[in-house]
């Protein structure tokens, strides 16, 4: 692909492997910086693997997530409400020259949450970090709810 020709034409000089992975961002257009940037941290191995990676996204046009694909997100029947937000972001970091405000991403997340949790959630959440928090606290508490609903059993039949 162009992009990798001009990179390497630009740092013929780099016989340092190491140093081309380094500088290679610094030569990206916006959607292809953001594919580099939406690679997990420390998944690069080397320029080879690099290389790779870039040559078997763009090459095979894998296509963009859209709006359509973040909406059809949906919390599983016995999934975690914070896997399923996990879920929601993977696909939401395949926008690589789309973007959507933050409340409107917090407004989809919510809608694909299972309808017993989307009671309670509200719709006050800013952005994804602090849906994130809210549906650690609703999972911590009703964690706690369910162990204590057992021993207060337990203990009511131990005094009579």
């Amino acid at each position: 692909m162009e992009y990798i020709s001009q990179y390497l034409a630009m740092v013929k000089l780099l016989m340092n492997l190491h140093l081309k992975v380094r500088f290679f961002p610094l030569c990206l257009s916006s959607p292809t910086f953001s594919w580099f940037a939406s690679l997990p941290h420390n998944s690069i191995e080397g320029w080879e693997d690099l290389e790779t990676k870039f040559h078997h996204y763009f090459d095979s046009r894998v296509m963009e997530k859209g709006i359509t694909d973040l909406v059809d997100v949906r919390q599983r029947n016995n999934e975690s409400a914070l896997h399923y937000l996990q879920r929601f972001k993977e696909v939401r970091n395949q926008f690589y020259t789309f973007t959507l405000l933050e409340t409107r991403l917090v407004s989809i997340a919510i809608q694909g949450l299972i309808p017993a949790i989307k009671e309670k959630i509200g719709f006050d959440c800013p952005n994804l970090a602090a849906l994130a928090r809210k549906l650690s606290s609703m999972e911590t508490q009703f964690k706690y709810a369910r162990f204590d609903r057992p021993q207060k059993v337990m203990l009511a039949m131990s005094l009579t």
